[in-house]
């Protein structure tokens, strides 16, 4: 009786979640988390450092710094958003994420930015870009980091996208 009850619960599930699904309109968004690792700096004359055997934040030392990171999606997906983890210990500093469409020449698609450090004391900020006003279907994407001083440090960047 017991194994009757588990198997009726697991179709009622099953059923809910694919009417569920049926109903929204809306694809669920996913997303591509980028590490601090995977970005490389844009000049070889660069200082910066990666914390934590190369699996924690990366910082600049001693001025700003630019790295670039690519992001491939899946075939067919739709960028949504992007999304940065900064540490901000710098009340004259701040960080900026952007995502280049690789095929277009034209400025960045999306831009989030922190606001510098109220106090000097250490904010950990989730930085998120508006939506984007007309999706775009590319699948791959240059993710560019802006530090603009020293103790701002990036953590990880994230795309969020869906699948038609």
């Amino acid at each position: 009786m017991k194994s009757y009850a588990i198997l009726i619960l697991s179709l009622v599930t099953a059923w809910t979640n694919v009417a569920g699904a049926a109903s929204s309109d809306a694809a669920p968004v996913q997303k591509l988390i980028i590490p601090a690792s995977a970005f490389n700096p844009a000049s070889r004359e660069l200082r910066y450092f990666v914390a934590a055997g190369g699996l924690g934040e990366l910082c600049t030392i001693g001025g700003s710094g630019y790295f670039l990171a690519t992001a491939m999606l899946p075939p067919g997906a739709v960028v949504r958003s992007i999304r940065a983890r900064v540490i901000d210990r710098n009340v004259n500093s701040f960080a900026v994420l952007s995502l280049f469409d690789q095929t277009a020449a034209a400025g960045p698609m999306l831009i989030a930015f922190t606001a510098p450090s109220r106090d000097g004391l250490a904010e950990t900020q989730w930085i998120e870009s508006e939506p984007l006003a007309q999706p775009v279907g590319d699948t791959t994407f240059t993710l560019h980091v802006m530090l603009s001083g020293p103790q701002v440090c990036f953590s990880a960047a994230e795309v969020l996208y869906s699948m038609p």
